[in-house]
């Protein structure tokens, strides 16, 4: 939410205009109940923190405008629950050599060094963009921008990068890079490339280009990898291996209602030869990746029948034939995968009565190779068997993980009387106009095999390292609801609901959670924000906790924010909050929180004050 916290300012704009900014002030109250026992009040640890925007518009040609902001930190707080933009100024302990006279002789003695006074000013975003009369070109750092998925990216190999308050967490600055769109003659030419052109990409160049052939649109698309990210995109995304993609998109309209997709993709060419390992009955084979196993196609045929919008779709990916994110319409949590290895076909009928609309889907999925399980090295009868052990993505060319064999079955419910108000819309929050809407979605799954070993970057050593062992089989469910509820022009009322039976992402042990959430959000006069959530055996709120399968008994949150000007936007007003975050603990949590039982619980208050100009 950082980066829409900017001046509305509407002036013309002249070669170099400050057009607005913000200031941010938090104070904080933290601590554990073990220190609060043993020390008082003293136990209770006192933060702040500052921070400036400046936001700046340019446009030196008629042709050529863009915008800038700058982020100029003051101190920078260091929260125990909540994770916040600006801690690249934390303070860092390094090792420094240092020459010190030891009884009258000059020694080198390594003395550890904190260096506190870093980063303090830096670019937060910038875009800026030329219009010419053959192509545009734009360059982009750090600003929203979105999937392919709609132009000709069957496959999904251009991601959307939007969630710029996610990023912030953790000092992330994708997308970073430029992008050339055809004119003219060059019409249907799309061509990006960048550092990171969406969030977790390795360095690589993106070319497009669109075409018509007798009603029928087709799309060339190849990806190509130029080096190899060397740092997580959070704090333990794991690093993906240089690669390269080239897709073929053939879509025709039978008519409004009815319409036929066809993609051809080659991908991974690069690993042709690799080696590979599989278990055949008590037998360790091993193989070689061949050419064939770059291979993919799928298909997708949307339909009317009687009356209703119905979809059938089948993908068939080689062994390596790994892609890009598919695109997730209706908020789905069927479990499609970037990865190849499997054969796929998922299928679905959106019908709608009145104000209602029924969505039932189901995916199946079988894997072409299956995961590797774990047998040791033995020696029988004067015969060695080498034993096996799960793949992983940077040691072996490919890996059964999120795209195992899956039997999975999905109905949404949504009930929406005021269509123009698309309830699934990605600010129907505050958008929706009726007096009641809501959603109901529930979504049953059957992993009937192990998986691979999973990944994640270990920062001490700047590379990935291996969990070592995959997610054994599991059924699990999930089930979420969103409500929408204005009872008059005053107060609006946002619900949302979930609960489920789900596995980690990463770290088997601790094995399947069980949990509950809810949240809610209440608009008072378009003035007064009130927002909680109550979350019981969850996860916590960023990705690693569910990498690392680290859960909470309880945990609590409620936040009261006052908007102090006309604009009644809370993420661009000025105003002034309280915030309060409570967290119980048990051995399924952080052991430097839990301290073996010596904690039962944590907590962290904010005040907070933005002033926007």
């Amino acid at each position: 939410d950082v980066r829409l916290l900017k001046s509305e300012n509407k002036k013309s704009k002249e070669i170099v205009h400050f057009s607005g900014g913000s200031i941010e002030t938090k104070f904080i109250l933290q601590g554990f109940q073990n220190d609060i026992k043993e020390d008082g009040e003293e136990g209770i640890d006192f933060q702040s923190g500052q921070m400036l925007f400046l936001d700046f518009e340019f446009q030196p040609t008629e042709k050529i405008d863009g915008q800038a902001s700058l982020n100029i930190l003051g101190s920078v707080p260091d929260e125990l629950i909540e994770i916040s933009y600006g801690s690249r100024g934390d303070p860092v302990t390094v090792l420094q050599v240092e020459t010190l006279d030891v009884d009258g002789v000059p020694q080198d003695v390594i003395v550890p060094v904190t260096v506190d006074d870093r980063n303090r000013v830096e670019i937060y975003d910038f875009d800026a963009t030329y219009e010419g009369k053959s192509f545009d070109l734009g360059t982009f750092y750090h600003t929203p921008r979105y999937h392919w998925g709609y132009e000709g990216d069957f496959y999904g190999l251009v991601r959307e990068t939007t969630d710029m308050a996610g990023e912030d967490i953790w000092n992330a600055k994708a997308p970073i890079g430029a992008e050339f769109i055809g004119k003219g003659a060059l019409e249907g030419l799309k061509i990006v490339g960048g550092p990171e052109i969406f969030w977790g990409a390795n360095p690589k160049i993106v070319g497009k280009y669109q075409w018509d052939y007798r009603d029928v649109d087709l799309a060339f698309i190849h990806s190509e990898d130029v080096s190899r990210s060397g740092n997580s995109a959070t704090a333990t995304s794991a690093t993906t291996r240089q690669s390269r993609a080239t897709t073929l998109t053939i879509a025709k309209e039978f008519s409004e209602r009815t319409k036929l997709e066809v993609g051809l993709l080659g991908s991974a060419s690069e690993k042709i030869d690799e080696d590979y390992t599989r278990l055949d009955g008590n037998e360790v084979v091993l193989n070689q990746i061949e050419f064939q196993d770059t291979l993919g196609i799928k298909a997708k045929l949307s339909f009317d029948l009687f009356g209703a919008q119905a979809y059938v779709a089948g993908n068939y990916a080689g062994l390596v034939a790994d892609a890009g994110d598919a695109v997730a319409e209706f908020g789905t949590m069927l479990p499609y995968s970037e990865y190849g290895n499997k054969k796929e076909v998922d299928a679905g009928v959106m019908m709608t009565y009145g104000d209602w609309l029924v969505f039932p889907r189901v995916l199946w999925r079988e894997n072409l190779v299956d995961a590797n399980p774990v047998i040791p090295p033995e020696i029988n009868n004067g015969v060695l068997f080498p034993g096996i052990a799960p793949r992983n993505t940077d040691d072996d060319p490919f890996a059964v993980l999120d795209n195992r064999a899956a039997r999975a079955a999905e109905i949404m419910f949504t009930y929406d009387p005021t269509g123009g108000t698309f309830f699934y819309a990605w600010d129907n929050d505050k958008r929706e106009d009726a007096k009641f809407a809501f959603n109901l979605v529930a979504n049953y799954t059957q992993f009937s095999t192990d998986t691979d070993a999973n990944l994640f970057f270990f920062e001490p050593t700047s590379s990935n390292a291996s969990f070592g062992v995959g997610l054994p089989d599991e059924n699990v469910w999930q089930v979420k609801s969103r409500l929408v509820n204005i009872p008059n022009g005053r107060v609006r009322f946002v619900t949302n609901l979930l609960a489920g039976f789900q596995q980690s992402d990463g770290n088997p042990e601790g094995g399947t959670r069980r949990f509950y959430e809810a949240e809610e959000k209440i608009i008072f006069d378009r003035k007064h924000i009130l927002s909680a959530y109550i979350k019981k055996d969850a996860w916590g709120e960023y990705d690693f906790y569910r990498q690392f399968n680290i859960t909470y008994p309880w945990q609590y949150k409620l936040d009261y924010s006052y908007l102090l000007d006309g604009r009644a936007n809370e993420l661009t007003s000025s105003k002034i909050g309280i915030r309060a975050l409570y967290r119980t603990l048990d051995s399924s949590s952080p052991e430097g929180e839990y301290q073996n039982g010596l904690n039962d619980y944590m907590f962290e208050t904010i005040g907070y004050f933005t002033w926007s100009f």
